[in-house]
């Protein structure tokens, strides 16, 4: 946070009565560092979820607390970035509880910045602007934003989902499963769910949106880092030719060419992560429709559609 949001935030959680709270969540150091000082007689949970992914930080954390309080934290909330195995390791390690998001949004970007409302106008009564967003290079997969009081955020277009892999987390005595269903219909009901948990879950979870556990088998913190390392080895050989500006399903590719070229031989087309769409002849055409053979830089080409393709997508020798 920043220091104006810090200070309304700590001018609201002041006005308010704190018999009503069974706890306070904090993410923010200075944050906590000002509770600390209030000496107020309320339990606290620290939240780890968009940071502090090695044990020693957040040990550190929780003996902070105990140093000013006297206590330790009621309960600590860890990363989704974690795999399963540190998961179990951190709930076995800790001084506090450990809580994990076993169903819910998964939060890929925050900013402290009001994104939103430059576009969009806040509807009276409500205290938040949605808004469904998406990328050139990644316009097939919608992604949902929402602004708040406290900034914008953005979530992947799948939830975290775990409930049905809970064996090992138990062994670990990881003590809270979050279930996060604030935007989904209650249908089906969030008793259906811990059953799940308890007796097992038919072959399909008919949880409302898709779902996916990304660093919960394994730690992909860098998977999307080696697919884009493939795309600028790609780009830094020259052997791109052309760039895709435009595509329409089943109809054409557009491209803008990179330099002189013939138009003869296999092509490699690779999407903006480094994944190779297709790799064959192609047929070009220039904008007029006739069918040509060679193109000068900085020319438009056009190809039948290729499925998969996007706008930032690359041509190249194969």
């Amino acid at each position: 946070m920043n220091e104006t949001v810090m200070r309304d935030c700590c001018a609201l959680v002041e006005s308010l009565n704190k018999d009503l709270f069974d706890a306070i969540r904090i993410s923010d150091l200075g944050a906590l560092e000002w509770l600390l000082e209030k000496k107020w007689q309320i339990k606290l949970h620290i939240s780890c979820e968009t940071g502090s992914n090695n044990i020693g930080s957040i040990k550190s954390l929780c003996d902070h607390v105990k140093k000013k309080r006297k206590e330790f934290p009621e309960r600590v909330l860890l990363s989704l970035e974690l795999p399963e195995i540190k998961i179990c390791e951190y709930a076995q390690a800790l001084p506090s509880p450990c809580e994990y998001l076993g169903a819910g949004g998964i939060e890929i970007f925050y900013s402290a910045r009001r994104l939103l409302s430059s576009s969009y106008t806040l509807r009276e009564g409500d205290n938040y602007i949605e808004a469904i967003v998406s990328s050139p290079e990644a316009s097939d997969r919608p992604l949902r934003c929402i602004e708040t009081i406290h900034g914008t955020l953005l979530y992947l277009d799948k939830d975290q989902f775990v409930l049905d892999r809970t064996h090992n987390l138990e062994t670990a005595r990881l003590h809270s499963l979050r279930i996060d269903m604030r935007d989904h219909p209650w249908e089906p009901s969030i008793d259906f769910y811990i059953d799940g948990i308890f007796h097992g879950f038919e072959d399909r979870i008919p949880w409302p949106r898709g779902y996916c556990a990304p660093f919960f088998e394994s730690n992909e913190t860098t998977k999307e880092f080696n697919k884009l390392k493939a795309s600028r080895i790609y780009l830094s050989k020259g052997e791109v030719v052309a760039e895709v500006i435009a595509s329409e399903k089943e109809k054409f590719v557009a491209y803008v060419t990179k330099e002189k070229i013939n138009l003869n031989g296999v092509f490699s087309l690779m999407n903006s992560t480094g994944k190779e769409i297709y790799r064959g002849p192609l047929r070009f055409r220039n904008s007029d429709g006739a069918f040509i053979e060679n193109a000068p830089k900085g020319a438009l080409i056009i190809s039948s559609w290729l499925p998969g393709t996007q706008a930032g997508a690359v041509l190249g020798r194969s």
